[in-house]
C-alpha cells in the first residue's frame, strides 16, 4: 500500500530539518575551535545578556580550559559564578566563588564572590514550589540563613568600600530580622500551648541575640504575658516600664 504523499513530504521535511540542525551545530563547533580568549569571553557576555546561561557557562568553561593564564580567564572565574546562579546551579556557583576567593585572596573582586555566595546560599533554601507558593524564611532551616548572613557579613567587614558592601549590609539586616522572627514564632508557639518557661527562654534568647530588630517590642510584650502567667508580677512590671519608656 503506497504511503500518502503528505506523510512522505512531512518525513522529508523532518529529515532536512534534523540534517540542517546537525550541520549548523557542527559548523558552530568548528568555528568555536578557532576562537581566541577574547572571542570566547565576548560570546559568553552575549549569551548572558540574552539569558542563555547554559551557553555562557559553556564558553566560560572552554575559555578557562584553553587559556588558563590569559587575563580573560581570571574574569571568566567571576562571570561563571553568575552564569551558574542564573542556571540555578547554586552549589556550582558557591564552589566557583570559593575557587575565586582562594586563588585571588587579595583581589577587590573577592567582595563580589562573597556576595554571590550569600545570594546562592539563600537561593538554595527555595525549591521549585516556592516559585509559586513562597515560603516564609522564618520557617526554613535556620542554619542556611546563618550561613548566608555570614557571607554577606564578610563583604561588609572585609570590603566596606566595595560596590557590594551596601547591598550586603541590607541583606544581612534583613536576614537578622528573619532570625528574630523565627525565635519569636517559636516563643509564641510555646506560649499558646502553656509552656510559659520555654516561651520566656526563647524570648530572652531573642532579646539577647537580636536586640535591635523590629521584633524587640513584640518580644517584650510577650515577655510581660509570660511573667504574668507565671505569677512573676514584679518582673512583668519591670518589663512593662521598659516598654513605656
Amino acid at each position: 500500500m503506497p504511503y500518502p504523499s503528505s506523510l512522505i513530504t512531512a518525513t522529508l521535511l523532518t529529515a532536512l530539518l534534523i540534517s540542517g540542525c546537525s550541520t549548523t551545530s557542527e559548523s558552530a563547533r568548528k568555528a568555536e575551535e578557532n576562537w581566541d580568549a577574547a572571542k570566547l569571553y565576548e560570546e559568553s557576555n552575549l549569551a548572558l545578556k540574552r539569558g542563555d546561561a547554559s551557553g555562557a557557562v559553556h564558553h566560560l568553561e572552554t575559555l578557562q580550559v584553553r587559556y588558563p593564564l590569559d587575563n580573560y580567564a581570571k574574569q571568566a572565574q567571576l562571570d561563571i559564578i553568575l552564569a551558574y546562579f542564573q542556571r540555578e546551579e547554586y552549589d556550582y556557583a558557591i564552589t566557583s566563588a570559593d575557587q575565586f576567593i582562594q586563588l585571588n585572596p587579595q583581589s577587590p573582586h573577592a567582595a563580589y564572590a562573597w556576595y554571590m555566595k550569600g545570594r546562592s546560599e539563600l537561593a538554595r533554601t527555595k525549591g521549585l514550589l516556592d516559585k509559586f507558593f513562597p515560603r516564609d524564611l522564618a520557617s526554613t532551616d535556620q542554619r542556611l540563613i546563618y550561613t548566608a548572613r555570614s557571607h554577606f557579613e564578610q563583604v561588609v567587614k572585609r570590603y566596606p568600600n566595595s560596590p557590594w558592601a551596601e547591598a550586603s549590609k541590607l541583606q544581612s539586616a534583613s536576614l537578622l530580622d528573619e532570625l528574630a522572627k523565627h525565635e519569636f514564632s517559636v516563643a509564641n508557639f510555646y506560649f499558646k500551648r502553656g509552656a510559659y518557661v520555654g516561651a520566656t527562654n526563647r524570648v530572652q534568647a531573642l532579646l539577647d541575640n537580636y536586640p535591635d530588630t523590629s521584633y524587640r517590642t513584640e518580644a517584650l510584650e510577650l515577655l510581660v504575658k509570660c511573667y504574668n502567667k507565671q505569677g512573676l508580677t514584679n518582673q512583668a512590671a519591670a518589663i512593662q516600664a521598659k516598654l513605656a519608656s
